[in-house]
C-alpha cells in the first residue's frame, strides 16, 4: 500500500492556509494513506501559528524560495517513509478525491508522475473558460517546445523511486522548478494528465501583477525548456 506525503510550501499565507489545509481534511480516503507537510518558508504572520491548529506537520524552511521548501520538505518526506509526493499551493483548495485518484494513478504501469488541470476559485463567472483554454495550450507548448508533458506546482505528484533515479529536485532552478521535474521524470517514464484532478487557485498574482506575472512566468519556463538554471524570483505579492 503506497503512502503518499503532501507538501506545501507556505510564506505569509495566513489570510488563505485555512481553506488549503480543511480541503486535505476532507479528503475521501483513509488517513493513514497520506501525510501533510508544510513548510513553513520564513513566514512572519501567522500562517504558522494556523496549521499548527489544524494538528498538521510543519517544519520550518528559513531560507526563502520555493525551489528550497520544496527541497526541503521533500528530504523530510523520504526521510519518514514516502512512497509517492504530492505538492500543492497554501492558497489552494484540493477536490476532496484528490489524494485518492493520485493513489489510483500511482498503480498504473509506467506512470511516474501525475498532473491535472487548474482553475481559480476567485475569478469572475466565466473565466475559468478562458483559464482551462490557455492551460491547455501551455501544455500542448511546452509538449511540442520541450518533449515532455509539464507539471503545474499546485497540482502534481510523482514517484519516490524515479525522484531518487533522476538525482532530485535540482535547486539551481528557482523559478519552475515543477516544470524542471516533469522535464527530468518524463525521461525515465509517463507523465499522465488526469483530468479529474481539478484543483482550484488563487489568481491574487495576476490580478494585483498581471503583465509583471506573465512575464516573469514566461521567463522561468522558457529558461528550463533550454535546459538553463536561473535564479527569476516572483515578487512578493504578500
Amino acid at each position: 500500500m503506497k503512502k503518499l506525503f503532501i507538501i506545501i510550501p507556505a510564506y505569509n499565507e495566513e489570510k488563505y492556509i485555512r481553506d488549503c489545509l480543511i480541503s486535505l481534511q476532507k479528503q475521501d480516503v483513509q488517513p493513514e494513506r497520506f501525510e501533510v507537510v508544510v513548510v513553513n518558508n520564513a513566514s512572519t504572520d501567522t500562517t504558522k501559528l494556523i496549521i499548527q491548529e489544524f494538528g498538521f506537520n510543519v517544519i520550518d524552511e528559513t531560507k526563502k524560495g520555493y525551489v528550497n521548501a520544496l527541497h526541503t520538505g521533500y528530504k523530510h518526506a523520504l526521510d519518514n517513509g514516502a512512497d509517492w509526493l504530492a505538492t500543492t499551493n497554501a492558497d489552494s483548495r484540493v477536490p476532496l478525491n484528490w489524494v485518492r485518484k493520485i493513489l489510483e494513478d500511482a498503480e498504473k504501469d509506467g506512470i511516474v508522475g501525475v498532473t491535472g488541470p487548474l482553475v481559480f476559485w476567485d475569478a469572475f463567472p466565466g473565466a475559468n473558460l478562458f483559464v482551462k483554454g490557455g492551460y491547455s495550450l501551455l501544455i500542448a507548448m511546452t509538449r511540442l517546445f520541450g518533449g515532455f508533458p509539464q507539471f503545474s506546482g499546485p497540482n502534481m505528484a510523482f514517484s519516490v523511486d524515479a525522484y531518487h533515479e533522476i538525482g532530485g529536485i535540482d535547486v539551481a532552478f528557482n523559478m519552475s522548478p515543477d516544470v524542471e521535474l516533469s522535464r527530468q521524470l518524463s525521461k525515465i517514464g509517463e507523465i499522465y494528465y488526469d483530468k479529474r484532478l481539478v484543483v482550484k487557485v488563487s489568481s491574487r498574482r495576476f490580478k494585483e501583477q498581471p503583465l509583471t506575472a506573465m512575464k516573469t512566468y514566461a521567463k522561468g519556463l522558457f529558461a528550463v525548456l533550454r535546459g538553463k538554471s536561473n535564479n527569476i524570483e516572483w515578487d512578493d505579492v504578500r
